[in-house]
């Protein structure tokens, strides 16, 4: 018996089909893909249906240059990582065309600029722009994703400060600021800190054939003499001091100017320009407006200017609770194995006199651990700097430390570049960040001058000088040097001399911590802008011998100061007062914080302070 198929059986699914892929073409065909080129840089692009083309969003995005190739949709978003650990993804909305490239628009107003700069050779600058009204955090950190295009391989895997990229015959660098990651193999860009003054860099590989070291120091031809380097940096200084005290400077509302930037008021410029007031003798005008400045801004006011304003007791209960938790905080990056932890200043004293011994001792641990040859150069110079410039490093730290040595020879002399007849110490091949210059340079002068290296001084004092020839009337510097065949290309953003300023001042009136660690064990140390020319410690009194200018009033804050039963000041016995900044000198002890605070004047120069004990 044969059964007799109606024909609408088959119909019906097969007008089902013909809908589905009538939908599934209107998709596509829907789609407007655009293209634009400027130069060799490619940008292609899908965009949804939609009104016009400004109103609409994009799908996907793809830029490609010489190689390198930047793809963005659904799946391949920029990420924002912030400090504590957590992320959140900013997905692409929407491009625009600039003069020379294209702005790829981002949730949460982040947008990346791809601009190509032409010239002998043409390179494309990429750039991370961040309203100042996002929810990204100033510590965050921005994820991009790359890709290498058709033909393009990485060149060499052993280079650590850039992505060696190989394309039709030539070689190609991709460079990075300062603690920016490449890494090859997840194919994924990291910026972090201060994403808007930050350049990711491509260009053709330069020509790194000269050795400068040994071409250009060999000999001591180049040497710079002690009053040469001395008086260099003193102009330098000097610039900056005029800065701060007028031209820069606002006495109504206690701020200074900053370049690219709104006017704010900096502690670190305060205390600066304090300190350089009282060596010039020029105090008391001084004081009087940062006393005005630091009036109109007391939530910005810690323990470092405490030396000159004083306010002891609220600055330094104010100073115990931001101490734990910036020790709370060191302890989350140790925790996660995070290098960028030596980037903090003064991190290793820090740790050792007021972190806690918890903090401390992971620190150490971690520094014995830590494989530093494949860090970051940023990271890498940091790590130096613990364990040269970082004042009052405890000697078991420094056994520790001691084999960072080594990056000297490895990172630093190799990374020596001559431009315009200028020494620097590049970060990535044909970049320059110039206050990590000046941090290579004043390394290598104090590397040398501790193992009398004539040819480390030489090479130290000619990097620093030649950054510091760069600087304007007020002591600004430009932050990010751009070469190529030994001339300078070009140059991007700048910096005050108030971040180098410590790098560079010898000045004796800069307040300092001083450890007295080895004396008193930890935890106890004393913050003062006073020489402290002898520490005795007996059974029965602890005994400080200071020097400090005739009859002028500056403050003593000591830390970690047991119980004592009386105090010799201004060589008589000195009662405690808490309203002791009401007079004219005194001092007060907080048994609860373990903490002695002076208030310091006397017509002599030199004199015991005096703890007795029964």
């Amino acid at each position: 018996m044969k059964t007799k198929i109606n024909k609408w059986y088959f119909l019906i699914p097969a007008l089902y089909i013909g809908v589905i892929f009538s939908l599934v073409l209107f998709q596509f065909t829907g789609r407007e893909v655009v293209s634009e080129v400027v130069g060799e840089l490619a940008f292609s692009g899908t965009i949804r249906p939609g009104g016009e083309l400004a109103s609409r969003e994009i799908a996907e995005v793809r830029i490609e240059f010489r190689g390198i190739s930047f793809f963005f949709d659904a799946e391949a978003p920029v990420v924002i990582r912030n400090e504590d650990g957590s992320s959140f993804e900013a997905a692409l909305i929407t491009y625009e065309s600039q003069e020379n490239g294209f702005d790829v628009i981002f949730e949460h107003d982040v947008i990346l600029r791809y601009t190509l700069h032409p010239g002998e050779t043409d390179e494309l600058h990429i750039n991370a722009i961040v309203s100042s009204d996002t929810t990204v955090e100033a510590s965050s950190s921005l994820e991009i994703p790359f890709r290498f295009a058709a033909g393009a391989s990485l060149h060499d895997s052993a280079v650590t400060d850039a992505l060696p990229v190989r394309y039709d015959g030539e070689n190609y660098f991709m460079t990075l600021p300062p603690r920016g990651v490449i890494d090859p193999v997840s194919r994924v860009i990291t910026l972090s800190g201060n994403l808007a003054s930050q350049t990711i860099r491509y260009t053709q590989a330069p020509d790194d054939s000269v050795n400068v070291a040994t071409v250009w120091f060999s000999d001591n031809a180049l040497a710079i003499p002690d009053a040469v380097f001395d008086a260099s940096v003193a102009r330098y200084i000097d610039a900056a001091y005029n800065g701060w005290r007028a031209r820069r400077y606002n006495g109504g509302t206690g701020t200074w100017t900053v370049r690219g930037g709104s006017p704010r008021f900096s502690e670190a410029i305060l205390t600066a320009y304090l300190a350089e007031a009282w060596h010039r003798n020029e105090y008391t005008a001084a004081f009087n407006e940062m006393r005005r400045a630091a009036d109109l801004h007391p939530d910005s006011i810690s323990l470092l200017s405490s030396p000159f304003l004083g306010n002891l007791r609220e600055v330094t209960q104010r100073q115990i609770t931001r101490d734990r938790d910036e020790a709370e905080r060191l302890q989350r990056m140790i925790d996660a194995r995070d290098p960028a932890v030596f980037a903090v200043d003064d991190i290793v004293g820090f740790a050792a006199d007021r972190g806690g011994e918890p903090l401390y001792d992971s620190l150490i641990a971690f520094a014995s651990a830590l494989d530093f040859r494949g860090l970051d150069f940023a990271t890498a110079l940091d790590l130096l700097r613990a364990t040269y410039l970082d004042p009052h490093v405890p000697e078991e730290a420094l056994d520790s430390l001691a084999r960072f040595r080594s990056i000297i020879d490895e990172r630093v002399i190799p990374a020596l570049v001559r431009t315009d007849e200028k020494f620097f110490v590049q970060i990535a091949p044909g970049r320059i960040d110039v206050y990590y210059s000046i941090l290579a340079g004043t390394l290598l002068e104090t590397v040398g001058l501790l193992e009398n290296s004539s040819r480390y001084v030489t090479i130290g004092r000619n990097v620093v000088t030649s950054a510091l020839s760069l600087a304007d009337e007020d002591g600004y510097l430009p932050a990010t040097l751009f070469t190529r065949g030994g001339e300078l290309r070009g140059s991007e953003g700048s910096f005050g001399p108030e971040r180098v300023y410590t790098l560079l001042s010898r000045n004796p009136a800069y307040p300092r911590r001083i450890s007295l660690r080895d004396e008193l064990g930890p935890g106890t140390w004393m913050h003062t802008i006073a020489e402290v020319t002898n520490v005795s410690i007996s059974a029965t009194a602890h005994r400080f011998t200071l020097r400090y200018p005739r009859n002028r009033t500056h403050y003593i804050v000591m830390a970690g100061v047991r119980p004592f039963a009386d105090m010799q000041l201004f060589r008589q016995l000195w009662r405690d007062d808490p309203l002791f900044e009401s007079y004219v000198k005194g001092r007060h002890y907080d048994a609860s914080t373990q903490t002695l605070m002076i208030k310091y004047t006397d017509d002599s120069v030199q004199a015991d302070i005096v703890l007795l004990y029964r």
